[in-house]
């Protein structure tokens, strides 16, 4: 049966009948997005979706960027019927805060403002930090994966816009990005790092945000999918998966650190497009960290 799109009127009205209230989990790219997401579902009844054999794990929470995309895009209907499957969905972006398109720019438009507007009311918006050297190696690495970098090296893609942000470079996109959701108020910002060394203490820091009652899942995070087999054996199977990551066909290896990759002038590139982001984060203690680094090799 044809679908038609739904007029604003009628989405507007739509959507404010709805008693969901949104999780927005809002990250740069890399950072932690499914590492949250699934221990969000894991670990709070309210956000859990129960999946259905053969469905896709990206239907288990909502993506802002497939109702943005310029072709293929997700229909109104199929956003409607993500979001009225959980009493607290999650929502999960790579946006900048208003849903400015970021992620890949060239292949989104701007979020409708029917959704935008009610997001931005009904939502409760967590935001995922994560080191910036790492998170954009690992970004680095996932479009190599998906075989949109070619042969391009890490440090050009370091220095260069490429096809993954909208900002002038890798580096100063991550920044841009992280403090463009910090600066926020409304919004609580947690660190990957922090949800793997103590995850109970981050996830008490969303029940109070949200809301949210917990009903603790020993482990707290769950272990990550890292195989397109895993992925393809998680889709066939009904219930409640404990990943719901979309990997490229032959999955994801990061096995290289940061310090393995960064060469010293990309330490020193790193450092000046973020003007001191790291120290303010507290992954350094100064910003003369590039030093240690050229000293380490």
């Amino acid at each position: 049966m044809l679908m038609l799109p739904l007029t604003s009127h009628v989405l507007s009205g739509a959507l404010e009948r709805l008693a969901a209230r949104p999780i927005v989990v809002a990250t740069h790219p890399r950072s932690g997005t499914h590492l949250l997401i699934d221990s969000l579902r894991r670990n709070f009844p309210a956000c859990s979706i129960r999946k259905w054999p053969l469905e896709r794990v990206d239907r288990l929470y909502l993506t802002a960027e497939a109702m943005m995309q310029r072709s293929r895009r997700m229909g109104s209907v199929t956003a409607l019927r993500t979001l009225v499957r959980a009493r607290r969905p999650v929502v999960k972006t790579h946006t900048l805060p208003g849903f400015e398109p970021w992620y890949v720019p060239a292949a989104h438009e701007p979020l409708s403002p029917e959704f935008r507007d009610w997001f931005s009311r009904r939502g409760c918006f967590v935001h995922m930090r994560r080191d910036g050297r790492a998170a954009v190696l690992s970004f680095y690495t996932l479009l190599r994966a998906s075989g949109l970098l070619g042969t391009q090296t890490f440090s050009s893609f370091l220095r260069s816009r490429g096809p993954g942000s909208s900002a002038e470079n890798a580096a100063r996109g991550w920044a841009e990005h992280v403090r463009s959701w910090m600066e926020r108020s409304e919004v609580l910002s947690l660190s990957f790092e922090e949800l793997i060394r103590e995850p109970r203490m981050s996830l008490e820091r969303v029940a109070e945000h949200a809301g949210l009652r917990p009903d603790w899942s020993e482990p707290l995070i769950p272990p990550a999918v890292r195989t397109g087999f895993e992925y393809r054996m998680a889709r066939l199977r009904g219930g409640r998966p404990e990943s719901s990551a979309i990997l490229p066909p032959h999955g994801i290896s990061e096995s290289r650190k940061w310090h393995q990759v960064f060469n010293y002038e990309d330490c020193v590139f790193f450092e000046r497009e973020t003007a001191g982001l790291l120290v303010e984060l507290g992954y350094e203690s100064s910003c003369d960290w590039p030093e240690r680094i050229r000293n380490m090799t």
